[in-house]
Parts: C-alpha cells; sequence; structure tokens
C-alpha cells in the first residue's frame, strides 16, 4: 500500500529436516528482533551457548513470566544447543 516490503513471517517452519531450521522459520521478524536485543549483545560477552538461553528465556518472558514458559524456553534451548552440537559433529537421527 506505501510501497514497504513486508517480510514472510513463517517460512514453513512445520516442514524443517532440524530444530535449527524450524527456529529459522518460526516467526522470522520476532527472531531478528530477539537477536538483534539479546543474542548480539550477549555473544560478543560470552559464549554462543548462554547467548541461546538468554534469547530463548528472553522469548519465554515475552510470551509470559510464569514457571511453564521459563521451563519452555530452557527446554527449547537446550534441545537447540543438543542440536546444533549434533549437527556440527555430523551425526543425523533420522525419524520415520
Amino acid at each position: 500500500m506505501f510501497g514497504l516490503g513486508i517480510p514472510l513471517n513463517f517460512r514453513q517452519p512445520f516442514s524443517s529436516r532440524n530444530l535449527i531450521e524450524f527456529w529459522r522459520g518460526w516467526h522470522v521478524t520476532l527472531s531478528s528482533v530477539l537477536k538483534n536485543l539479546f543474542y548480539n549483545p550477549v555473544r560478543t560477552k560470552s559464549n554462543g551457548s548462554i547467548a541461546l538461553f538468554v534469547v530463548f528465556l528472553s522469548s519465554a518472558m515475552w510470551h509470559g513470566v510464569t514457571v511453564n514458559f521459563i521451563f519452555w524456553g530452557t527446554f527449547h534451548a537446550t534441545c537447540f544447543i543438543i542440536t546444533k552440537l549434533l549437527l556440527n559433529n555430523k551425526v543425523y537421527i533420522f525419524c520415520f
């Protein structure tokens, strides 16, 4: 309408091959905001795993500051890091 380009917010996350691809395709605009606000500043001061925990916990608190969301953020950060380690070591797990 005003000549502004709107990015595609969801890039078929449910057809992803692993958890990392899922999160790359899920809510792209929110992911870029969380990356700029939390991941990049924390990553400059510590390692990537801590930065990922901060991003997932901040995402969980964006949804609500209750125990179940904190558990959700911790669970997904842990699974994301494990997936990253498995893919870096060329370990592939296929689900049928």
